[in-house]
């Protein structure tokens, strides 16, 4: 039995002692007022009940008891109406549709809500002198209206009340997620610790010998581009270990058409190799920003290899520089397969990834960056199309540049 059938389980328990408590006040009461009709009220209450009781306690048809129980109430009440008309009354006819509402389902209640507005209208054209001895015919239209109103806004309020919940519960699965996914980080964390500092000696090592061969080989023009990226790993590694720490960052001014092209001098061999091109549209002038160069270049190469590993096949990733009301613009366009929408909001959380062997750090490691140089990241994608991915910086205003 799953959580919602326990639910309305507990419900139909609940509606089977309301009708007892029913009848034995029906009994009670007519006791002293009219003893001779409970020569009926009796066995057919007592009929009513025992059914619906059985229905409850055998778990017969769980799902369907509602309806069988308001059939039971209006079932007992026709059967009062035929035996002695009087007894029946327009506040009974609504009895079961209100006792309907505890099931909080609009089915039973609409089900209520019918049966009300057929009993008045058989009561009306059958029984209107004994059920309704004191009212004129035209104020049965308003009996009518009544029961419509009652029943639209049993169901108004059942349906909201639904909505109130499935809320709640998304909220509370939300945060529970934040507080799994903080777990993970904080373990993540303490992992990447001692990875981090493992990987730094091999790079001292490394960045040692680079000196050396600095001093003792002249001519080799790409040591300096190596032991720039060296320092440029040293640095990221130190920002892993600090992942949910705030970053103290030295901003300089920097030409953005410039760091742009640098990373795409880094990635041109890897693109190469899995048969894509890099494009670059960008405008004469300089754009400078205010940024710390070795965190942007770290957030343009995660982008732009996220749009080389969206191409398995190949294509072509742009990357277009634009300048627009004193904002700089980054837009990196890729052919590859595309997010789907729903995908679309969770770019960034930790541990989501649309990669089958990624972990969604390096995208949040990203966002966190731009957050801190007081910008932002946009995403947009067709499935089949490609995906773009736009980066907004404020620009270095031109006459503060000046001063």
């Amino acid at each position: 039995m799953n959580e919602h059938t326990k639910l309305i389980h507990k419900r139909n328990q609940l509606m089977a002692k309301l009708l007892w408590l029913f009848l034995l006040f029906s009994v009670v009461t007519n006791i002293f007022v009219d003893p001779a009709i409970l020569v009926v009220i009796l066995p057919a209450g007592f009929i009513s009940c025992f059914f619906a009781t059985m229905l409850v306690r055998k778990q017969w048809l769980i799902e369907k008891t509602p309806y069988l129980v308001v059939t039971i109430i209006y079932g007992f009440f026709i059967t009062l109406t035929i035996y002695e008309p009087l007894f029946i009354n327009f506040i009974y006819i609504w009895f079961a549709l209100i006792l309907s509402s505890i099931y909080q389902d609009y089915k039973p209640i609409f089900l209520a809500g019918f049966y009300t507005l057929s009993f008045t209208n058989f009561s009306y054209s059958f029984y209107f002198e004994e059920i309704f001895p004191f009212m004129d015919r035209e104020d049965i239209s308003y009996i009518s209206l009544f029961a419509v109103f009652v029943t639209i806004f049993l169901i108004y309020a059942t349906r909201f009340n639904d909505k109130l919940k499935n809320e709640l519960e998304r909220e509370k699965r939300e945060t529970e997620q934040l507080l799994v996914n903080s777990d993970k980080l904080a373990t993540v964390g303490q992992l990447a610790a001692g990875v981090a500092h493992e990987i730094r000696n091999p790079l001292s090592v490394i960045s040692g010998y680079i000196q050396l061969l600095k001093e003792d080989h002249k001519e080799l023009q790409h040591v300096d581009i190596i032991d720039k990226e060296l320092t440029r790993m040293n640095l990221i590694i130190s920002e892993f270990l600090d992942i949910s720490k705030p970053n103290s960052m030295q901003l300089e001014t920097k030409d953005l058409n410039l760091i742009v092209q640098q990373v795409v001098t880094l990635l041109n061999a890897e693109a190469h190799f899995k048969n894509v091109a890099i494009e670059i549209k960008q405008p004469n002038n300089a754009i400078d920003i205010e940024c710390e160069e070795n965190q942007i270049k770290q957030v343009l190469i995660n982008l732009v290899k996220n749009g080389i590993e969206a191409m398995p096949n190949g294509g072509v990733v742009t990357i277009e520089l634009l300048e627009e009301e004193n904002e700089a613009k980054i837009r990196i366009f890729d052919e590859g397969t595309g997010i789907p929408e729903e995908q679309l909001a969770t770019l960034g959380k930790p541990f989501y990834t649309t990669k089958e062997s990624g972990t969604g750090l390096g995208l949040m490691v990203s966002l966190k960056i731009i957050e801190n140089h007081r910008g932002k990241m946009l995403f947009s994608s067709v499935v089949g199309k490609g995906t773009i991915v736009e980066v907004i910086l404020p620009q270095k205003n031109v006459s503060e540049g000046k001063a």
